[in-house]
């Protein structure tokens, strides 16, 4: 039976549009038709992000299912059967001259979805007026999450990319992929050549696996990227391309490369998003790849609620419009030569766990008295180490530090054991710790294997500096939140899960409690050389991602959290190292100068600490309130790491008294930077 069909008029051409219930998206049921809508509805803002590029196509004639078997071609020439219409342009290839489609109006646009063109991809650079590949006019990082990571990891990621550009100048966009990731887009003026963007965009991803060694991975190496997201600079290449902003993605749902703004990668439930939600969107909001155009877009008109087309007789004009779903979407026919898909299990997989963040305790500043008093306080050991939660399911263990940093991959150990829980589909909040000779937890010894990346070093590590994950509290069980439960219910329900599930291993552990006496607790402590007590208030909820005053947390010794802000070279035995660090909190107004610390490092840690600051180097001071003197000979960095010391006391112009270096903490983020006790 030859296809049903509708010949149309778009921008004055003539085009027949054919098959237009038959199914692309098999996930869904969307149509061809449906695409069609989509791309005539969206192309006000899609065409500017095609204008003057030469266009490559991915076409599914036959539906994209998801399966990877799907009859697919990636088509980069124009055929014989092109409509002279259509704008073209060569390029001269190594081995050939190609001749693509440069996609200027809806006409062209809808020409290429007849033909099943999901997909469009276009390069860095546009045509000059003469028709030759000029300059590129904006830069693209593709951030694409490895194995254990997600879009959560990838926005984190994209947060960092974009203080870095913007720290040259540079604003940016970020576009979930359609995919699984998220690519950046930053423009540029057109003075840099695609060798030049490209070297721009290495040395961004390689300061941004520096500052985030634990989660990026800037090589090309498909066997480092487990638990990290690997940052792809090299589309900046004058040769590569990339999925156009807007356009579709053939998967076995109608996902496309959705720009977003900043905001919305703050959510935790970030997702990618798909045709309906995207023209929705584009009907009721801004454009955010608008900054980033020499010329902005006009907002397309909330779609009209579709019709079926009619059988056309002759012609019809205007844009082509989307027909309603078949009621029962057919799958594709087999392509010739190509076996059918087997059926697909119609079981409901379980839905993932949820993404929570770590309840986080406050300074009693004072109040410890109130422990003596009631009875409303149980304690446990404050634990110096590593803060973790745990997600584990059918697909294994993931380890995520509190500022949502993937750790799977730098205590593997851990990842294994934790498997065993599989089966009951749990996430849990605890404490990664290495034990000093005398079975202490030591955070100085534990520095040993924080900033490890390369398998091999943390495969040595597992033996020289073994880890313990000590486990306080049960967020979900079997798949449902429990965190609404009293703190005794859940603390019950951990022990019981951990004693009752074999093979989880001696380095799996549920400390105890030390039980509602404040002073006995302490002593306890004391004795045991801990860093001191958590309170944790009777009957109370887990709260996540929050920093709550139901628990309190009381210290043996005195820590503070710092940010680095700069170095000072070093003397006598440290000539050519660091001598000092530049220290500061946040304060109400912004960072604060609290002092230098130049003890408590080895000559290892002098070197990571080069390493770590000197691709943030910046020719200003992040701080404004440190006296001339102070700020005299300081080399200024990004503040964007924290360490931790030990000091004595605060003085009476609020710098810390006698610090001592104790360690990187990656896990805490700059902004969360405060002064642990009051100061002066």
């Amino acid at each position: 039976m030859p296809a049903q069909g509708q010949q149309i008029t778009v921008d004055g051409r003539t085009l027949r549009l054919t098959n237009l219930d038959k199914v692309l998206f098999a996930e869904t049921g969307a149509t061809k038709g449906e695409m069609l809508h989509y791309y005539s509805e969206i192309a006000p803002l899609l065409l500017p992000q095609l204008r003057r590029r030469p266009c490559t196509r991915k076409r599914w004639p036959e539906g994209a299912g998801g399966s990877g078997r799907e009859l697919v071609f990636f088509t980069k020439n124009l055929d014989s059967g092109t409509p002279d219409w259509v704008p073209r342009v060569r390029v001269e290839h190594s081995d050939r001259p190609v001749d693509y489609p440069v996609v200027a109006d809806v006409a062209t646009l809808t020409w290429l979805a007849q033909l099943a063109a999901v997909e469009l991809h276009v390069p860095q650079w546009r045509f000059d007026d003469d028709d030759t590949p000029g300059h590129p006019d904006r830069l693209v990082l593709d951030l694409d999450p490895g194995p254990g990571v997600g879009l959560t990891e990838c926005a984190l990621v994209a947060r960092s990319a974009r203080d870095l550009l913007a720290e040259i100048g540079l604003s940016s966009v970020p576009v979930t992929s359609g995919s699984k990731g998220i690519h950046l887009y930053a423009a540029l003026d057109g003075e840099r050549t695609s060798d030049e963007a490209s070297d721009l965009a290495r040395q961004i991803a390689g300061v941004l696996q520096k500052m985030h060694p634990d989660l990026v991975i800037a090589v090309m190496r498909r066997s480092e990227r487990v638990g990290k997201v690997f940052i792809d600079w090299s589309q900046n290449n004058a040769a590569k391309t990339t999925i156009a902003p807007y356009s579709l993605r053939g998967r076995g749902r109608p996902r496309v490369a959705a720009p977003r703004t900043w905001e919305e990668l703050d959510d935790p439930d970030l997702t990618q998003l798909e045709l309906a939600e995207v023209l929705e969107r584009a009907a009721t909001m801004d454009d955010p790849m608008a900054a980033l155009l020499d010329e902005r877009p006009t907002r397309p008109q909330r779609p009209s609620r579709p019709q079926r087309p009619e059988p056309v007789e002759g012609r019809s004009s205007g844009r082509p419009t989307r027909p309603q779903r078949p009621s029962r979407p057919q799958r594709p026919e087999p392509v010739e030569g190509r076996s059918p898909d087997p059926t697909a299990d119609t079981e409901q997989a379980p839905s993932p766990l949820p993404a929570l963040s770590p309840m986080m305790a406050t300074s009693p500043r004072g109040r410890t008295a109130a422990f003596t008093e009631t009875g409303d306080w149980v304690f446990e050991m404050k634990w110096d180490g590593v803060r973790a939660v745990v997600a584990v399911d059918a697909d294994g263990a993931q380890l995520t530090s509190r500022r949502g940093l993937a750790m799977s991959a730098t205590y593997p150990e851990l990842a294994r054991d934790l498997a065993a829980l599989a089966g009951r589909r749990v996430v849990l909040d605890g404490e990664v710790v290495a034990l000093d000779e005398q079975g202490r937890p030591s955070f100085e010894r534990l520095q040993h294997r924080i900033n490890l990346t390369r398998p091999s070093d943390i495969t040595r590590a597992m033996t020289s500096t073994p880890v313990q994950l000590l486990l306080f509290d049960l967020l979900v069980l079997d798949g449902e939140p429990v965190v609404d439960r009293p703190l005794e219910e859940r603390r019950t329900a951990l022990e019981e899960l951990v004693q009752g599930t074999a093979g989880l291993g001696a380095r799996v552990q549920v400390p105890p409690v030390l039980g509602q006496d404040f002073d006995t607790a302490m002593e306890v402590s004391r004795g045991l050389g801990g860093e001191g007590l958590v309170a944790k208030r009777c009957g109370s909820r887990y709260t996540p991602g929050v920093r709550s005053e139901q628990w309190l947390k009381v210290k043996n010794i005195r820590t503070q959290d710092v940010v680095v802000v700069g170095w000072t070279e070093g003397r006598n035995g440290r000539t050519g190292e660091i001598g000092a660090l530049v220290l500061a909190v946040q304060g109400e107004d912004g960072l604060h100068y609290v002092g230098k610390v130049g003890s408590g490092f080895s000559q290892r840690s002098l070197r990571e600490a080069a390493g770590l600051l000197e691709p943030l180097a910046r020719s200003d001071a992040p701080v404004g309130d440190i006296p001339r003197a102070d700020a005299a000979g300081v080399h200024w960095v990004d503040p964007l790491l924290v360490g931790e010391v030990h000091y004595m006391d605060w003085t009476d112009v609020r710098r810390l008294r006698h610090p001592t270096w104790r360690g990187w903490r990656p896990d805490v983020l700059p902004e969360d930077v405060r002064a642990e006790q009051p100061l002066p």
